[in-house]
């Protein structure tokens, strides 16, 4: 079966796909970090980092930032990284 769309939808359908890659590195990065730093303080701090680094990018979008707060990501965390919470 064929199913036809839009050439919007088509592009909401890759920046969606987009965005939730780049939420799964975030969230798969912060993973490893949990397992090989073992001090709250230093785990916290690598967080920050790492949403700084992505933040730095231009990739934390409104949706992106959605799926990190679904996944346990605090709002404190992302304005530790001086990340625009929406």
């Amino acid at each position: 079966m064929k199913y036809i769309i839009t050439e919007q939808q088509y592009k909401n359908l890759i920046y969606n796909k987009k965005e939730k890659k780049i939420s799964n590195m975030i969230l798969e990065e912060i993973q490893q970090s949990k397992k090989n730093l073992n001090e709250t303080t230093m785990l916290n701090n690598n967080i920050i980092d790492i949403l700084k680094k992505y933040n730095k990018k231009g990739l934390l979008t409104k949706n992106v930032i959605k799926h990190l707060k679904e996944n346990n990501i605090s709002k404190e965390e992302l304005e530790k990284a001086k990340v625009q919470v929406f």
